[in-house]
């Protein structure tokens, strides 16, 4: 009996190089995406808690303009019953929106007047899990990358009702403050770089005015 042995092609190294290469091809580029796809979660995730955060800071002036409303404050001119009162700081315009963790209410501390200063910068209460503001961070809070700051100006009318022109900080003279523009402004770090978006608001003291105050 005669045995005949068929020679085959076998994979040669070439061969087994090229494919090793290509599957570790294909596992570099389903990481890179996997790592694109939670960059960029993470970045829509900063951006959605960076709004949020802006938009909390013209609610709090909305929330105190309210509760004067609610304790009859209606004066445009007598501070002590003011419709705008702890929102307005002589002539400076800037303050942080500082929340009573105890009492859940709101007051503006215009101590810190931009966002390289601690009180800028957004911190949060491991045990209650808020987001909150001080002049001074103090433990157990946790610095986050977050800073904020809010700008309030005055939008003053003159004795005619016409709207005065330009951002000030309070009313001169005989102009009547009609309403405040409120810029909330957040700042944080993503990936390496120093973004920012600013939520801006006009609120107006029209319940109580009997002049047809416009934006």
């Amino acid at each position: 009996m005669k045995l005949y042995f068929v020679k085959k092609p076998g994979i040669g190294l070439i061969e087994a190089i090229a494919a090793i290469g290509i599957l570790i091809t294909g596992i570099i580029s389903v990481v890179a995406l996997a790592q694109s796809n939670l960059a960029y979660s993470q970045g829509v995730e900063a951006r959605m808690t960076a709004t949020n955060l802006a938009r909390e800071g013209v609610e709090v002036v909305r929330s105190i303009r309210d509760s004067n409303w609610l304790k009859g404050k209606t004066a445009d001119t007598n501070l002590a019953n003011a419709w705008d009162e702890g929102l307005e700081f002589d002539s400076d315009p800037t303050a942080i929106p500082v929340l009573n963790i105890t009492s859940l209410i709101w007051t503006l501390n215009p101590a810190v007047d931009n966002m390289n200063e601690e009180g800028a910068k957004i911190t949060r209460h491991p045990a209650k899990n808020l987001y909150r503001q001080r002049p001074n961070i103090v433990p157990p809070d946790t610095i986050t990358t977050y800073s904020r700051l809010l700008t309030l100006y005055a939008i003053c009318y003159d004795a005619l009702g016409n709207k005065v022109a330009g951002d000030q900080a309070q009313c001169t003279g005989t102009n009547i403050k009609g309403g405040i523009k409120v810029i909330s402004r957040v700042e944080w770090e993503e990936a390496g770089r120093r973004l920012s978006i600013e939520v801006e608001e006009w609120l107006y003291n029209w319940r109580f005015s009997n002049k047809p105050y416009e934006p």
